[in-house]
């Protein structure tokens, strides 16, 4: 009895009570949402891959001239095609080994940093640990999260959060419970991310892997992003509500028709 994730990460709830089969994740049902800025994003990447290897791209056109039958299928062509799916995959690498780094500096660990990490780490201790003095328990760093949807607000979803810890409000004077998403991306982060942290704040419990015990999720005061690049580290607070968790369920919903009914309502 636990709750577990695939590769794919799709969760699945093993216990006597609650055994749904494999349901997605978080970000996986966020996915559905259209995301104009990824568009531009990857415009302004091709072009300045073309600039930049423009002498590439002239030998590649020299060496197989352009014929409109086949130019679709071009050397030049495939070439900018993969640029934006390499700047991702790039950037996604950099992201996980940052999470990772992370990770283990709360849990007390010493990671081995790698040079290219190395500046996101140094801002992530600088701008965050020192900064803000967080307090946090192993249970709640890179926690997984399960809504089984029993109390039929949502359709099942699981999902991982990056950490739920303690900070001090020095206004306040008075600690505060924050559930943290950690961004590495160059663009700055989204306002999307609130149903991330939504989806994480109304789940219904805390799962492991191997450990039949249901965890709940703590009490959250505040919602937040700390946005990790090598020149600084910056927490962003959300304003989550119930709103933005309604939202979520909305996206839930229509990744189940996307993926599992889209075929199916066409009468045949």
């Amino acid at each position: 009895m636990s709750l577990t994730r695939d590769d794919k990460h799709f969760y699945e709830a093993h216990y006597i009570d609650l055994a749904q089969g494999k349901q997605p994740g978080i970000t996986t049902c966020i996915g559905v949402l259209d995301k104009p800025a990824l568009v531009g994003w990857a415009k302004r990447e091709t072009a300045i891959a073309a600039l930049r290897n423009w002498g590439t791209l002239q030998s590649m056109i020299a060496q197989y001239p352009v014929n409109d039958e086949a130019l679709a299928t071009h050397p030049a062509v495939s070439f900018l095609k993969g640029v934006p799916g390499y700047q991702r995959d790039a950037a996604a690498d950099i992201g996980t080994r940052v999470h990772a780094v992370a990770e283990a500096m709360q849990r007390g660990e010493d990671p081995i940093i790698e040079d290219d990490v190395a500046p996101f780490a140094d801002a992530y201790v600088r701008d965050f640990l020192t900064r803000y003095q967080p307090t946090f328990h192993p249970l709640y760093t890179e926690c997984m999260v399960y809504h089984s949807g029993q109390d039929g607000t949502v359709l099942p979803y699981g999902g991982t959060m990056d950490v739920i810890c303690r900070i001090k409000d020095p206004v306040l004077d008075a600690e505060e419970t924050w559930l943290i998403d950690f961004k590495t991306s160059k663009s700055g982060v989204y306002p999307e991310t609130g149903l991330q942290l939504a989806a994480g704040r109304y789940a219904e419990f805390i799962g492991r892997p191997g450990d039949p015990k249901r965890y709940p999720v703590p009490k959250v005061d505040r919602c937040g992003v700390v946005w990790i690049r090598p020149e600084g580290a910056h927490l962003i607070e959300y304003r989550v509500s119930p709103q933005e968790f309604q939202a979520f369920t909305a996206c839930r919903l229509l990744w189940h028709w996307v993926h599992e009914r889209a075929q199916e309502v066409k009468a045949a």
